[in-house]
Parts: structure tokens; C-alpha cells; sequence
């Protein structure tokens, strides 16, 4: 199994690199379920076996990865038909994986964090101190908690701010004592968990009485609502905190922020190739975006599921898809062809 899914891989080596990233963490997990089922790829030569797996999914990972390792299985199962390794069937993988609303935190959670985090004291030490760091850029500026894992120090130096000059200098001492692992923000030679930050943040939660449904990313989630909101106009400043927009026209001013040409799950357009009889005719066909990831200059890359289950990958707006049928409609008249 690991030699085919390799030579998978090989095939879909140019694909842009998060794409491909996303692809190579896909495969492992498939083959991993395999191996712990004890059984071989023709387990998914039915739509029973497959909606198996995507329960699986469901129950160890977000729906939108479930739906894009569904998505990466559908492509590894035609290329192993079209390629004679296993014989092709009638499975469409056609499965069931149910939208989910996200969650938000209340503005008086908010307001109690954002209060407490703000200042960073010398007695707090280093554990309190980095929790209190780590949930105010998640609250003032709507950093992941993946993206804070990536942080370096010479990143937060130009916040020029009093809650991030606490801290660093609490971090100086720290590092006086060898205890500072590297030069990324919040990494230490004894905090080695993956969900480091969100252990950090129970630290805070307990200790302001926060419900353990206030989660992290609910709080981002809310935030960024805000950001959005007084973002229309550059004179206001948000209501749960001090933190003007001015920050957001400076991300804009600076390409920080990638404007998208529609939501996730938005239906979109494109120009396909439909047969008739022995000949191919181009025709508009319609498809919703599944994920939108970033390309190497910035732009963002869609990756869209036709009604038909056929899938393209990392196409761009508007060279490969369109907003509204008459858009694509008369991007394929002007090129001669006719829709079907």
C-alpha cells in the first residue's frame, strides 16, 4: 500500500506546495486506517466502506478535513482505476458529512479575557505570562493557533505595544536560565505537547471561571465578526478593546490580507468538457467551492467539486472560474464554443 500511494504521490508532486502538503497528510491517514482496520484498498470499493471512514474522520477531525480526505481518496481511488492497479466499480463516494455552524464566544467572555490578558506582570512568571500573551493576539489579532505555534520573536518586536515588551522581558529572564528551546515565540525545552497553547489557555480559563465551551477558536471566531464590522469605516475602534482598525488597513496596505472571491461552499462556474456521442463539446458546468488555500503570490487557490463529483484543483478567479452562469457562459461564447 505504501508503494502505491508513493507513486500517487510522485503524480501530484506539482501541485502547489500546501496543496500538496494537504495531499501527502491525507494519504498517511488513509494508509493508517487501513492498517489499523488490518485491511487492503479494495475495503473502499463501496460506498458503505467509505462512509465508515468518514465517520472515522468525523469523530478525530474537523469536517472540513474530512471532507477534503474524502476528497483526496476519491482522487487516489481514480487514479488507481486509471492506472490498472485495482478494477474500476460503481463507487462515487457520494457520503454524508454534515455542515457545521462555528461557534462564538459572548462579548462579556471576551471582555474578561481581554482584561486580564492585557497586562503581564513580573510575578505572573513565564507559564501565565506566555497564556496571557498567546490569548491577547488570538483576541486583538485574530491569529490561529496554528499560526501562533509558528511565531517567532523578531515577529512580535514591531507590535511596540506594553503587553508583548512584558512579556519578552519576562522571556529574557527565562532564556537567562537555558530554558528557551529555539527562537520561535512560545516554544521551551519542557512544553512539548502539541496542544501546548490550549493547555495554556485552560490556565486562564479556570482561573477567570471561564465555561470550557468558550473555546479558542470561538473566541477568533467572534473577534474577527468585529474586526470585520468597524473595519468599514477607519474611525472606529472596536467595542470589546483599544485596538483600532488601523491595524486592519495596514495588513490590507501591506497584502496581509487576501480578499476571496466568495464563500466556502459558495456554488461557482466553470468551462468543462462534456462527451457527446465521439466528440467532446465544451459546455458550463457548475461546482462548489470546497477550500480555497493561498498560492505562492498571494492568490487564493479554490479547489471545487462539480455537481458530478468530478473535482478541480487549485484554480484561480476569474482565469478558471466563474461567480455567476452568464459570466462563464459569455467567456465561452467569445471562445467559439456553445453550451450543451
Amino acid at each position: 500500500m505504501e508503494k502505491l500511494i508513493q507513486s500517487f504521490l510522485n503524480e501530484c508532486s506539482e501541485l502547489p506546495y500546501n496543496s500538496y502538503k494537504s495531499v501527502l497528510a491525507d494519504c498517511k491517514n488513509i494508509n493508517e486506517y487501513l492498517n489499523m482496520k488490518q485491511t487492503s484498498f479494495t475495503f473502499f470499493s463501496d460506498n458503505t466502506a467509505v462512509q465508515k471512514y468518514a465517520d472515522y474522520l468525523l469523530e478525530n477531525s474537523s469536517p472540513n478535513t474530512a471532507r477534503r480526505r474524502i476528497c483526496t481518496l476519491r482522487k487516489l481511488i481514480h487514479w488507481c482505476e486509471d492506472n490498472g492497479f485495482i478494477n474500476g466499480g460503481d463507487t462515487n463516494l457520494s457520503v454524508s458529512i454534515e455542515e457545521t455552524e462555528p461557534k462564538y464566544a459572548s462579548e462579556s467572555d471576551i471582555k474578561k479575557l481581554y482584561s486580564f490578558c492585557k497586562d503581564i506582570f513580573e510575578a505572573d512568571g513565564y507559564v501565565l505570562a506566555r497564556a496571557k500573551l498567546e490569548c491577547y493576539l488570538i483576541i486583538t489579532m485574530g491569529f490561529k493557533v496554528s499560526e501562533l505555534k509558528k511565531l517567532r520573536v523578531d515577529d512580535i518586536y514591531s507590535l511596540n505595544n506594553k503587553t508583548a515588551k512584558s512579556f519578552l522581558m519576562i522571556r529574557e529572564q527565562f532564556m537567562s536560565e537555558r530554558l528557551i528551546k529555539s527562537d520561535i515565540l512560545f516554544v521551551t525545552k519542557y512544553c512539548g505537547e502539541n496542544n501546548r497553547i490550549n493547555i495554556d489557555y485552560d490556565l486562564i480559563r479556570e482561573k477567570l471561571d471561564i465555561d470550557r465551551s468558550v473555546t479558542l477558536s470561538s473566541i477568533r471566531n467572534t473577534c474577527i465578526i468585529n474586526f470585520e464590522n468597524v473595519g468599514k469605516n477607519e474611525n472606529l475602534t472596536t467595542s470589546f478593546f483599544g485596538v483600532t482598525v488601523e491595524r486592519i488597513s495596514r495588513m490590507r496596505e501591506h497584502n496581509l490580507i487576501v480578499q476571496l472571491p466568495c464563500q466556502v461552499g459558495s456554488t461557482v462556474y466553470l468551462i468543462g468538457s462534456v462527451q457527446s456521442g465521439r466528440q467532446w463539446e465544451k459546455t458550463v458546468i457548475s461546482g462548489k467551492i470546497d477550500r480555497f488555500i493561498i498560492g505562492g503570490l498571494g492568490v487564493p487557490l479554490a479547489d471545487i467539486c462539480t455537481d458530478n463529483n468530478d473535482w478541480y484543483i487549485a484554480c484561480s478567479y476569474p482565469n478558471d472560474y466563474f461567480l455567476t452562469r452568464e459570466e462563464a457562459q459569455e467567456t465561452l461564447n467569445k471562445n467559439g464554443g456553445a453550451e450543451k
